[in-house]
């Protein structure tokens, strides 16, 4: 991709439509004294060539001052700040005022509770992080004590909940299911197999679910996750990607060893009707040997079933509505297909990244590599499904401004995107991120190269600070990991436009197309206008959330990985001063937006 306009180091400006000039500075001044300045560090604006500007600021200074013109049209002015530090740090003081000192005076809108919560996210939202020993032994054995097994085959899956109710990182207890399963389908394509297992309480003949699992649904599943052919299956675009699933290594006195064998085990996970929520997973246990078999179960290992298995909740892909027949063209069947791209990441990560790469992934950066590759996947050449972004795509366009879209993890984003970056919160909070870590990853492949960013982000990064590295390939010059995020909020922001610049596109009016490995990827066009989001108290959200000036002045502090954006001023024209002062220049990252 080319490069326009972006000047890397403590300071990053992009304009749009126009070549960046170093202009004098004017003998205008405030009553202050105050020098007006257009050097690009400091100055943004909009004239008839320029429909909008982006200023940001990440300049490790105590104070600072930003200068804004708009030329022509009026626009209106937004100020972001992003804790980009790993602590709660004081709110920035900031005064916006126009050029002949005459102060801006907030508005008097109502405080929400919104402030309340901001500033007690790190008290109330725990990382839930599973701590597992790695003490893998390196001897090398290749093995499948399984080849032999045919349709009709009947095993008990062990499976268990993790118990984690203090939240500090430790396994308390794990509690046992099981499900007896019965082998329904088994198809080998080249050297892979695929067996898809049902439990018996969920097959049509003699289940007692509320759903049951027919052989037209796990023939859906098996045709779309390995077929014959070439590259026209959910096995093919995804290793495409990121690599096998599993193979030779050198830890096989504790983890399995190298076959070419993937299970896919419907159940009504974890015995509950589907009450839960949860449609599938993948725990890597089941990739580990069995270190001693109890009654009792006290560690990962002790629930082991020694394969390469997926878990899919059978009641989800088997629902219908009231009245209705099933179909593989059903939502619920359509989106099986995409839980089932989202959890063949996870199972890939593990094998790609922790066992053959040594690393060991955040769980934010794992949900969103797994929640962008259902993006990747959804588009009508694939399996054309909603995914993520919550609507089928057709010819690569955005909605439009209003369509008030509600499904998908874009409307929760829309109600608070002002959530913890680089985190991954626990309980009903998790929802919070995953709508984040989507809404990143879908700006992240839209603007450094689709599938091939979620290559190197899977097989290098780590967290946030590998972030760079990660991105750094081709003519990407974006320096610093936390300038990712101003970006992706102004973007949002920007996203009824189809004009917008590189490292800001979420809508170009059409297809963003790809090629890995000489096979095509492609991925829809996204207007965060489109959506909305109705909360507890009936109001409704038709656009992304921002602060009032009111709200803004009452937030105290801002826990780390937070970006939130304050509209200061509707309508305007003229010339603006920005005037910055923040204890903490090192985390506090600044974006001055004019649309």
């Amino acid at each position: 991709m080319n490069k326009k306009r972006i000047i890397t180091g403590r300071f990053i400006t992009i304009l749009l439509l126009t070549a960046l000039t170093l202009l004098s500075c004017k003998e205008g001044s405030s009553g202050s004294g105050l020098k007006w300045d257009e050097s690009p560090e400091k100055y943004v604006y909009t004239d008839e060539s320029t429909p909008y500007g982006v200023l940001i600021v990440d300049n490790a200074e105590k104070e600072y001052d930003i200068f804004a013109e708009v030329q022509s049209d009026a626009k209106d002015l937004y100020v972001g700040v992003y804790n980009s530090g790993t602590t709660s740090i004081t709110n920035p003081e900031i005064e916006v005022s126009e050029f002949d000192s005459r102060k801006f005076l907030p508005d008097q809108t109502e405080i929400s509770s919104r402030i309340e919560r901001i500033q007690d996210n790190n008290s109330r939202l725990a990382n839930r992080v599973i701590n597992t020993e790695k003490s893998w032994n390196r001897t090398q054995t290749i093995e499948n004590p399984y080849s032999s097994e045919v349709e009709g085959t009947k095993i008990t899956f062990k499976d268990g909940e993790l118990v984690d109710s203090n939240r500090d990182g430790y396994i308390d207890s794990i509690k046992r299911y099981d499900y007896e399963s019965t082998l329904q389908k088994i198809t080998t394509v080249g050297d892979k197999t695929l067996k898809i297992w049902v439990e018996d309480t969920c097959w049509h003949i003699n289940g007692n679910e509320n759903y049951l699992i027919t052989p037209e649904m796990i023939d859906f599943i098996g045709e779309n996750f390995l077929t014959e052919g070439t590259f026209n299956d959910i096995y093919d675009w995804v290793t495409n990607i990121y690599g096998e699933e599993w193979g030779v290594h050198n830890y096989t006195d504790d983890l399995i060893g190298d076959y070419d064998e993937i299970n896919i085990v419907f159940a009504d996970i974890m015995n509950d009707d589907m009450e839960d929520g949860v449609v599938g997973y993948f725990w890597a246990k089941d990739n580990c040997k069995i270190t001693s078999e109890t009654d009792e179960t006290v560690s990962e290992t002790d629930i082991s079933n020694q394969r390469i298995v997926f878990y899919i909740e059978a009641n989800y892909l088997a629902y219908t509505e009231a009245g209705d027949t099933w179909s593989n063209q059903g939502y619920y069947a359509k989106d099986t297909l995409s839980t089932l791209a989202h959890e063949f990441q996870h199972m890939i990560n593990f094998y790609q990244a922790s066992v053959i790469r040594g690393n060991e992934p955040e769980t934010w950066l794992n949900e969103l590599l797994s929640m962008a590759t259902e993006d990747l996947l959804s588009d009508p050449d694939k399996l054309n499904t909603d995914g993520p972004k919550g609507f089928t795509g057709i010819d690569g366009k955005s909605l439009n401004t209003g369509s008030n879209i509600t499904t998908g993890r874009i409307p929760l984003y829309i109600y608070w995107p002002d959530f913890p970056f680089n985190f991954w919160a626990s309980g009903d909070y998790a929802l919070f991120s995953y709508s984040l870590m989507y809404v990143y990853g879908a700006y992240l492949m839209r603007n450094f190269g689709g599938p091939e960013v979620l290559q190197n982000l899977q097989h290098e990064a780590t967290g946030a600070t590998d972030l760079p590295a990660a991105l750094s390939f081709g003519n990407n010059s974006v320096a610093k990991a936390e300038i990712t995020i101003p970006l992706l909020n102004a973007a949002v922001l920007l996203s009824q436009r189809t004009d917008v610049e590189e490292y800001m596109r979420f809508n170009i009016d059409g297809w963003f197309k790809y090629t890995l490995n000489g096979h095509p990827y492609k991925l829809n066009s996204l207007n965060f206008f489109a959506y909305s989001y109705t909360d507890s108290t009936g109001s409704v959200y038709t656009e992304p959330y921002v602060y009032t000036t009111a709200q803004e002045k009452e937030i105290s502090n801002i826990p780390a990985g937070i970006f939130y954006f304050t509209e200061y001023v509707t309508d305007m024209t003229g010339r603006y001063h920005i005037g910055l002062s923040s204890d903490y220049p090192d985390a506090d990252v600044v974006e001055v937006l004019l649309k």
